[in-house]
């Protein structure tokens, strides 16, 4: 049915990212990356960002989900959520070479 609503409501990004939510629910996690990538392109919205991003990550593609919600949060400096997950993404833990000031700025936000 949100496939459905999709197809039906091409300019609205919400049916897109609620389609990814279930897909990555439903462990699709691909079809669910696919699903966001079309929401950011049809409305960018941050909530789009932060969902692409974590989707993702989860699926190893840490370079392409930090610069996907750098995006997220540049469209809207009070998206909180938003900051949360680069923050997460951005911990030199995660292998990324990146300092902890980095990640730290990134949760202070």
């Amino acid at each position: 049915y949100l496939s459905r609503a999709g197809e039906l409501a091409p300019e609205s990004s919400g049916a897109y990212i609620n389609l990814g939510v279930s897909l990555k629910a439903l462990g699709r996690v691909s079809d669910a990356i696919d699903a966001y990538y079309k929401a950011v392109k049809t409305n960018p919205l941050p909530q789009a960002f932060g969902n692409l991003a974590s989707a993702l990550h989860e699926i190893g593609r840490d370079n392409e989900a930090i610069e996907v919600a750098r995006q997220g949060v540049a469209l809207d400096g009070n998206y909180a959520h938003g900051y949360n997950i680069l923050g997460t993404l951005l911990r030199p833990s995660k292998g990324q070479g990146l300092s902890s000031a980095e990640s730290m700025k990134a949760y202070e936000t």
